[in-house]
């Protein structure tokens, strides 16, 4: 990256990162560990030591190329997941393999599901709030109202 730099080349700059993150993910993956957390790691060590050495230039590229990828991936999870639901919303005969679930059923199933989300993160935040509010910038309850309800809107 530091040669690429000195020839001022932020597109090489930004191929070697984004090679880095895919790279991690499929080599992890390869070697049966979470891809996941490999890429998390790429990340923190990225922003430790890789992005200082980037140019202005591989910086700005590598924002915009990252969040149209994210953007783009965004809608692709949400279309697949519209028509998913509405694939099996419109089955006259929604089976699932405990048996035949009517739609009311199915509804009080998901409404369950949501307060149980809800529920279970919300005892994960009162069990580390101790913990939060002494680190860092503290936290009140408002952050803790944020964290259970917002929670449950983001991706990972």
């Amino acid at each position: 990256i530091k040669r690429a730099r000195f020839l001022d080349m932020a597109v090489l700059e930004l191929t070697i990162l984004l090679l880095g993150v895919y790279g991690t993910f499929f080599f992890c993956e390869a070697i049966k560990v979470s891809g996941v957390l490999g890429t998390v790691v790429f990340g923190m060590v990225f922003s430790a030591k890789i992005k200082p050495v980037l140019s202005h230039e591989a910086r700005h590229a590598h924002h915009i190329v990252i969040g149209t990828i994210g953007y783009i991936c965004d809608k692709i999870i949400f279309f697949a997941a519209g028509m998913i639901s509405i694939r099996l919303l419109n089955e006259p005969n929604m089976a699932i393999s405990c048996g035949e679930v009517k739609f009311g059923n199915l509804a009080l199933r998901l409404l369950a599901l949501y307060v149980i989300l809800h529920v279970t993160r919300l005892i994960v935040v009162l069990t580390f709030w101790p913990i939060l509010k002494a680190w860092g910038y503290g936290m009140g309850w408002r952050e803790v109202v944020i964290l259970v309800y917002g929670g449950l809107r983001g991706a990972v």
